[in-house]
């Protein structure tokens, strides 16, 4: 039988001072492990296993993506499968929360000054193929979700706010402007880019590829970008998979 292949996120950040520990600052690694429902935290730079954390809020969860509020002590976890976002406190990593947003909540782009968070979603059902694209196999799947949630969040917890709709399935990147006044998002399956203002204007869209005409059934499936990182006020870079 193939083994399901499965991603591994990290992300690293300089953890604040633990007043219940002789350990003043550190530096840790968050790593999610879906195949085990797990996300380890290293210590780095020795890369000592520190712990694992058990993500199990349903009967399966995937934890799928890792954002980070330093400035708030907090960090946050999408279970993909499980279609909650968890919250737990950055110092001792204990847990704080659970939200459930619907199937497959994936990326997130965070604003620890308004303690707002954003995410993208996916859903699991048929899709033309995307085979030979890291942790799909060649029967296809992932679609039919086109909804970007906003969260908010407080040392009690998460708070389900807007739900953004739009006219793409299978959102998976996302990051906020430079200037935090617009989310940026992209389909992986109609290679299709959006701006959604955060003033209640409507979204702008346009394809990624000259090529596509139209998003509504295209599924063009060339470009498929990942992520989207946000480096000044007027741009972004789009890891994609072809040009």
């Amino acid at each position: 039988m193939k083994p399901k292949p499965f991603f591994i996120i990290c992300f690293l950040f300089f953890s604040c001072e633990d007043p219940n520990s002789q350990q003043t600052s550190g530096t840790k690694l968050y790593v999610c492990l879906q195949a085990q429902n797990q996300v380890a935290v290293y210590d780095v730079p020795s890369l000592e296993l520190k712990k694992l954390i058990d993500i199990d809020f349903s009967d399966i969860n995937t934890p799928h993506f890792i954002v980070i509020d330093e400035e708030n002590d907090f960090w946050f976890v999408t279970a993909m499968d499980g279609g909650y976002i968890a919250q737990y406190n950055l110092v001792n990593d204990e847990f704080i929360d659970t939200i459930f947003v619907g199937n497959n909540p994936a990326l997130m782009t965070i604003d620890p000054a308004n303690k707002t968070l954003f995410c993208s979603r996916m859903s699991m059902a048929e899709m033309p193929s995307m085979g030979g694209m890291p942790g799909m196999d060649n029967v296809g799947m992932m679609a039919e979700t086109n909804i970007i949630n906003e969260i908010m969040y407080t040392k009690d917890g998460l708070t389900v706010g807007k739900e953004f709709i739009l006219d793409s399935d299978v959102l998976h990147g996302i990051t906020y402007d430079y200037n935090k006044e617009n989310i940026i998002t992209a389909s992986i399956t109609d290679d299709w880019l959006y701006k959604i203002p955060l003033n209640d204007d409507p979204p702008i869209s346009n394809t990624m590829d000259s090529s596509i005409t139209t998003y509504i059934g295209n599924y063009p499936n060339r470009l498929q970008p990942l992520q989207i990182i946000s480096l000044n006020d007027s741009l972004v870079a789009i890891p994609v998979r072809d040009l």
